[in-house]
Order: C-alpha cells, then structure tokens, then sequence
C-alpha cells in the first residue's frame, strides 16, 4: 500500500502563551512500519517547532527585561520631562521590529513615553501589564481580536537604589504579522507549506485560528477541526480523509 497524500498540521500546545498549533498528515493508507516512521518524525518535528516558538515568544520578554536595565529608564521617576526615554523607545523599536510599539509607564500606570506617540498621556492603570507589574511580575497578553493583531507584553521597571521599588513599565506590542511570516516558514516533513502541508495555529480548544497556511497560500480552509488536545500521536478523520496528528506542550 502506498501513501496517497500528505497533509500536515502540527499541535503545538504553549502553556506559556494560550495557543495550539497544528500539523497533520492524511493519508489514504499506510503500511504499519511507514505509519511509525512517520510518527517519530512527527513527534520530533512538533516538539522541535513548539520549543522554537516559545524560545522565540519568550524572548521579547528578555529583551524587555534587559532595556529595562539601562540607566535612562531612571527618568521615568520624572515622567522621561528631558524626552529622552521617548528617543530611546523610537530607536529600540526600528532596531527590533517584532515590536509594533514600546511604551513606558510611569509608576501610575500613565504612559509618559512611548515609540507610538498616539500612546502617550494614555492611563493603563486597568490594564493586567500595569497590574503585573506592580507584583514585580512580566506579562503576556491575550493576542488582539482587531487591527492590528498585536500580544501585549510588558516587564517592571525598578529604581536602582533599591530593587524592590517599582518605579514603572516597559510595556511592547509584538506584530502577529511578523509571527506569521516566521510560521511561513516552517517546512512540514521536508516539504514547504502548501495545499498538501498544513500549518494551523489556533487559540486553546481550536477557537480561534491565529495562522493557517491555508488562508496564506489563498486557498479556503475548512471552517474548523476537531482539534487533539494532548500531546502525543492521535488518528482523525474528517472531510473523508484519515488523519494521523502529532500534539507537543511546551513549558512556559
């Protein structure tokens, strides 16, 4: 028997950042031993794409946290009145564009400096970055429902006469846009993502799509699937075709 197609959609489960991924292969038939091979591979391929996205996600909060370290951030204790935090926010931001925007946050939770000046004079006092903050913790936000699709992170900003005062926010936005043309990229058993190799990224429980090769390529993608939630190697049949599916957590 002969593998007829190959359809690729691989589960990626971030417990750091609420989002599954998929990559799924479908076949007509399989002999047993191909079927194992495949599903090595696919346990591999899974666990290695979900580490890189995690690493990748996990290091804009890095990046945050080692700006935060750099003496002129001390101006926020006089809401940046020289300017100079807004310079240095509009420079980070054109060297790092994973950033849509970054922001900073007075120890109020105004924003008195930020890359995108629209920002600026904005209180975000409500807001869960401001709220982590003040508990000394960095912050991963839900992925926006509108233009532009931006993650709302952010990293507490300490004086440097003592580091348990909290004296502001480094807030970011990363560009989905630019996660998207990163997922473009991911070769699926070898071969780029095309109408036979699917790449899927959705929200837990399959409830919002957030990247589908598909959708990318300019074909229509089925409306959902029901998605595998745990890790490891799963059957599923749907559209008449048999799927075998490969499911990886990654630690947050």
């Amino acid at each position: 028997m002969k593998i007829k197609t190959k359809l690729i959609l691989f589960i990626l489960t971030i417990s750091m950042l609420p989002l599954t991924a998929l990559a799924l292969f479908s076949f007509l038939s399989a002999k047993q031993g191909m079927s194992g091979l495949i599903s090595d591979e696919l346990v591999t391929t899974v666990d290695t794409e979900s580490k890189q996205l995690e690493n990748r996600l996990a290091g804009a909060l890095n990046d945050l946290s080692s700006w935060t370290l750099q003496p002129i951030f001390q101006d926020l204790l006089t809401d940046d009145e020289d300017g100079e935090v807004q310079l240095t926010l509009q420079r980070l931001q054109q060297q790092y564009p994973l950033f849509r925007s970054l922001s900073a946050l007075n120890e109020s939770g105004v924003v008195v400096a930020s890359s995108d000046e629209a920002f600026v004079g904005a209180n975000w006092a409500g807001t869960l970055i401001y709220q982590r903050s003040l508990e000394s913790r960095p912050s991963q936000g839900q992925i926006s429902t509108s233009s532009p699709i931006v993650m709302p992170v952010s990293i507490p900003v300490v004086a440097d006469y003592d580091a348990e005062v909290i004296i502001g926010t480094l807030a970011g936005e990363l560009d989905w846009s630019v996660i998207q043309q990163w997922l473009a990229t991911i070769s699926l058993a070898g071969a780029p993502q095309d109408g036979a190799h699917r790449l899927l990224l959705t929200a837990p429980n399959g409830q919002r799509t957030l990247y589908d090769s598909l959708e990318a390529i300019g074909t229509t993608a089925q409306a959902s699937l029901p998605i595998p939630q745990q890790r490891g190697i799963s059957q599923l049949q749907t559209g008449g075709l048999n799927y075998l599916v490969g499911t990886s957590h990654t630690k947050g």
